[in-house]
């Protein structure tokens, strides 16, 4: 790999080290319980490793490494119930934003979602599960979008990658992918039609059997 030196400030070093992590991360060169080195990456890429240890802090930041007490970072690991809990979470992020999206969307709002739906499917039809992954996250990016709040959007953007670490790399946690892919559209067409309470409702379907939730939470819990 070709080096780079310390003439970028380490704010910039840090941030191209976090980017380089994430990836490997996120195309599973490294994987749940893997070790990170600090030294190691600063030797590759020959800076020093205060900005390797400034994008450490970012990663464990988003949730995505655990910094230990000899200060060895990890990928994190994740059981069934904090997985579990990932999806309890997402399934309040996306009822608010369907109902914002409902509220303040757009018809162009809801083609770019049916556009992003297809491109979904069709990433799913060929067999892309990296492909199907990367455009279901942004699916549900272009929902919360569709609501106008920039609050709810970026705290939706550091929970997707979370979201995206789940999807990755415990792929066996989360089931019915088929039926997701259907179910986007199904979600789109009801903002389209108005509808809140039949895009509420399978915004929960969707999520809820997603991440295998009935033996962690009653589905009334989520349906107003």
């Amino acid at each position: 790999m070709t080096q780079v030196t310390d003439t970028k400030d380490n704010s910039a070093l840090s941030k191209m080290v976090y980017d380089k992590l994430m990836d490997r991360i996120m195309s599973l060169e490294l994987m749940p319980g893997d070790a990170v080195s600090e030294k190691k990456i600063a030797d590759e890429l020959g800076i020093s490793r205060a900005p390797v240890r400034e994008s450490l802090r970012m990663l464990e930041n988003d949730g995505l490494v655990v910094i230990e007490r000899n200060r060895m970072a990890r990928v994190v690991t994740l059981s069934d119930d904090q997985i579990r809990e990932i999806g309890t979470v997402r399934i309040f992020i996306d009822q608010t934003s369907i109902k914002l999206a409902h509220y303040y969307g757009s018809r162009a709002d809801f083609l770019r979602m049916r556009d992003a739906a297809t491109e979904c499917e069709e990433a799913f039809k060929k067999g892309d599960s990296k492909g199907f992954m990367i455009k279901d996250r942004a699916f549900h990016m272009l929902l919360s979008k569709a609501g106008g709040n920039e609050f709810l959007t970026k705290f939706q953007s550091n929970m997707d990658i979370r979201l995206g670490f789940v999807i990755f790399h415990y792929p066996n946690n989360v089931k019915l992918f088929d039926r997701a892919v259907h179910e986007h559209f199904e979600i789109t067409n009801a903002l389209l039609d108005g509808d809140l309470k039949r895009a509420l409702r399978i915004g929960v379907d969707h999520l809820y059997d997603f991440y295998g939730l009935s033996s962690f939470v009653p589905r009334e819990y989520f349906i107003e």
